[in-house]
């Protein structure tokens, strides 16, 4: 159902406590957002399934929605998504970089940093982070960094 909507899973979360189960999709066109028509087309979807299973509970909550948009990413297809758009990484020796999502492959994602002009950034009480440059030069620094040193990911919005 994921594939005929365009879109692709980028999580699922159980909580046995609350017999709910979170599904969190995506469209993969940039351009498009996970709508209600399509959550309601994958929950109907699921639902039949769900309902039709062995050792599936009788009373449960189902609820799809998009991941949000200032969470971490969680798969692959959230960087290839993504390519070309402003993002910060933060790596697991507390080392931050932000730049233009230039390219990404199984082993490594590639920034166009900002190189020495920091982005002048302020945190909404209520939504994402805002910086106030255009995208990073294309003469910017180019930063190569590995999967395994990357702890998060975050898409950075420009308003």
């Amino acid at each position: 159902k994921l594939e005929e909507l365009g879109a692709f899973l980028v999580e699922i979360r159980h909580i046995a406590s609350q017999r709910k189960i979170e599904v969190f999709a995506e469209k993969r066109d940039p351009s498009q957002r996970m709508d209600l028509d399509s959550c309601v087309q994958i929950s109907r979807h699921l639902e039949f399934h769900l309902d039709h299973e062995d050792g599936m509970p009788g009373d449960y909550t189902l609820e799809v929605s998009s991941p949000g948009m200032s969470n971490p990413f969680k798969v692959m297809d959230q960087y290839l998504k993504h390519c070309g758009a402003v993002v910060e990484v933060l790596q697991t020796d507390g080392i931050k970089h932000m730049g233009m999502l230039e390219e990404t492959n199984e082993e490594r994602v590639v920034l166009r940093t900002f190189g020495d002009k920091k982005p002048n950034k302020k945190k909404h009480k209520h939504g994402p982070k805002k910086i106030t440059p255009e995208l990073p030069p294309e003469n910017g620094p180019r930063v190569e960094i590995p999967f395994e040193s990357i702890k998060s990911t975050v898409r950075i919005f420009q308003f």
